[in-house]
């Protein structure tokens, strides 16, 4: 799921740009949870503790204990694709803003307009990584990575992550070209496989690194195999 961390010392400031988050998501019709944090260790534990990751960081700069510059730089040697917005009371630290690969640097007040274009645009880039899919009258966005198998019951499409099972109305002939061609494979009417979580496979069933057995279809068979050699051989 699309995933924002506000990090600022300022509660009134961290709330403040929360609001605005909140009425730009609700615009854009995207479901995205939001997070504050009030220091740089506690994001950065989040990290590395909690392997916890999120899709944008708005984050102060000028903060006591690790000030937000040397906070992205921690982030970034382990992350390097979420993106990163400044938002500072001042421009001294912008040129600096380029050694991470900051998308941006906003002054405080925010602009909403602005932020708005900035968080439009990173999730355009995030839809390139993951599955975009409607769940009531929200768009939810699940990274390919994060999808084991996909399952179909019932005019429903059932996602298999990594960490939790999601449940979406739809069926699999509608969702199977939004997926990577050299990554999914349907190897049966009713799943989907994601090829990076084969642990092995014969001619009835493939077997998931997680010990978990989808069958393999007879009529999907020859294109499920060809997918596998060119997936393990290419």
């Amino acid at each position: 799921m699309y995933k924002i961390a506000i990090c600022d010392d300022n509660s009134v400031f961290a709330q403040d740009l929360e609001t605005i988050c909140k009425k730009i998501l609700n615009k854009l019709h995207i479901e995205c949870p939001i997070q504050i944090f009030s220091n740089g260790k506690d994001l950065l534990d989040t990290y590395t503790k909690q392997n916890e990751k999120y899709h944008i960081l708005l984050l102060d700069i000028l903060m006591d204990g690790i000030n937000g510059m040397d906070l992205a730089h921690k982030i970034r040697a382990f992350d390097k694709d979420v993106v990163i917005i400044f938002v500072s009371v001042t421009k001294e630290y912008m040129p600096q803003a380029f050694d991470v690969n900051a998308s941006n640097y906003l002054e405080k007040p925010v602009d909403e307009a602005k932020l708005t274009h900035l968080i439009k645009k990173a999730y355009e880039k995030i839809k390139n990584k993951s599955l975009l899919i409607k769940s009531g009258t929200k768009n939810v966005s699940i990274p390919f990575d994060d999808m084991m198998y996909l399952e179909t019951q019932g005019g429903k499409v059932i996602l298999h992550l990594v960490d939790r099972t999601d449940c979406h109305h739809g069926y699999l002939k509608y969702v199977l070209p939004k997926l990577p061609k050299d990554r999914f494979v349907q190897c049966h009417q009713s799943y989907v496989i994601n090829m990076d979580y084969i642990f092995n496979w014969n001619k009835k069933d493939v077997t998931l690194k997680n010990k978990t057995l989808i069958p393999i279809g007879r009529d999907y068979k020859a294109e499920a195999e060809d997918a596998f050699f060119r997936k393990f051989e290419g």
